[in-house]
């Protein structure tokens, strides 16, 4: 008989924050971690989500507020992060979305 195959298990970022400076420091490296990517922006020193992907982002800003999402798909976790009550992740998003008409705006030549 073939040996018992165990599935690794899957690592988990399970980190509540407290409400207030945690959060703020949370949703700022979120927002910086994506206009490194979307805007080509400088890392934020000490940004723990640079290379995340906006689903892990999404996932860890519902984590720090206490959301279990586990035996979620991906459309759940997105669901969740922007219906949730704290509006983090849809607050990011708005922001970098703010950031890049901005740059737009201020580099595209007048007519």
């Amino acid at each position: 008989m073939g040996q018992s195959q165990t599935p690794t298990p899957v690592q988990s970022y399970i980190l509540v924050v407290q409400e207030g400076e945690g959060i703020k420091r949370m949703k700022a490296d979120a927002e910086n971690a994506i206009a490194m990517r979307a805007l080509g922006e400088k890392r934020t020193e000490g940004n723990e989500l640079t290379g995340y992907t906006m689903m892990e982002i999404a996932r860890i800003l519902m984590q720090a507020h206490g959301q279990n999402l586990a035996g979620l798909d991906k459309m759940g976790i997105v669901a969740a992060a922007f219906t949730h009550g704290s509006g983090d992740f849809a607050t990011v998003l708005g922001n970098i979305a703010n950031k890049s008409m901005l740059k737009g705006y201020s580099e595209a030549a007048e007519v």
